[in-house]
């Protein structure tokens, strides 16, 4: 992952997604070094006054990791897609427009707030699908939206990476389902296409993304 990460950041310098990638990157050193008993660095975002309770959580370890995110929960609201389940930018695979242009590099996701609450998803689906995935299942349940039978929209933010495979396939065996728009062919293929609405991500810069997976829609 180190090697696909540094090279889509030296391919897309300068662009609002290489920016994002770098506070992302930030932020998940200081959540890990506080969860292994370090302080966070001096004048970092989780240094200061509102991140107090996420500190003393995370300081109990993975546990506390989970702790806080069942406490303040693992689903957004984005106007959007209603409910949704944000990753990371670290993990996406992004094409020349979409580390210019993408809608998830404005607004209100390049605040503190979701970046942090996607670097701590995505680290405790790393760490623990199967936990992640019973937060998700547990949290959707009780939406309105779970109970028409909608799927789950997932990355609004980031994307897809092998973690997430076995927390959407507890999610499926929990009779949710997932929609999942992704860069990333090799690991869409790995998601059950008649539980999920799996979807190649195309725009004008990577058609040949398109052309070179005619399996996937």
């Amino acid at each position: 992952e180190a090697k696909r990460i540094e090279g889509n950041m030296e391919r897309l310098k300068e662009t609002p997604w290489h920016d994002q990638v770098v506070k992302s990157l930030l932020i998940r050193r200081d959540i890990v070094n506080i969860m292994e008993g370090r302080e966070p660095t001096p004048g970092s975002v989780l240094a200061g006054d509102k991140f107090k309770n996420l500190r003393v959580k995370l300081a109990k370890g993975k546990d506390g990791l989970f702790a806080y995110i069942r406490e303040y929960g693992a689903i957004g609201s984005a106007a959007k897609p209603v409910n949704n389940v944000n990753s990371t930018y670290i993990d996406c695979d992004p094409s020349a427009e979409c580390a210019k242009y993408c809608y998830a590099l404005t607004g209100n996701y390049v605040y503190q707030n979701p970046l942090v609450k996607g670097e701590l998803v995505s680290l405790a689906a790393e760490l623990d699908p199967q936990r992640m995935a019973e937060i998700i299942v547990n949290e959707y349940r009780t939406t309105g939206e779970y109970d028409a039978g909608k799927a789950l929209r997932m990355f609004d933010k980031g994307d897809i990476a092998e973690p997430w495979v076995e927390v959407i396939a507890r999610m499926n065996k929990a009779g949710i389902h997932a929609q999942v728009f992704s860069k990333r062919p090799e690991i869409l293929r790995k998601l059950d296409p008649k539980m999920n609405q799996v979807l190649l991500s195309i725009d004008r810069s990577n058609r040949e993304l398109a052309a070179a997976n005619p399996d996937l829609p």
